[in-house]
């Protein structure tokens, strides 16, 4: 009955990961109202959520193989 529709994870990965970005960005604009709790977020926060966004992103390409960390071998 529903053949046309099929659950694809890599979209609710997508799906996911945009909104938390959203939701720390949230996080960090209401904070910048708050210098003590802004400090904890450029300390603590900030450098975790880009190594998340490099290693998703990273992990992204391998999947779907647009690029490879080397250069091709030509014989």
């Amino acid at each position: 009955m529903f053949n046309g529709l099929k659950f694809d994870t890599d979209n609710l990965k997508w799906i996911s990961f945009s909104l938390s970005f959203i939701v720390a960005l949230v996080v960090i604009i209401s904070s910048l109202f708050v210098k003590g709790f802004l400090v904890f977020i450029y300390i603590d926060v900030c450098p975790a959520l880009l190594v998340f966004c490099a290693s998703f992103l990273v992990q992204k390409a391998k999947a779907h193989n647009s690029f490879s960390f080397t250069a091709p071998i030509r014989s």
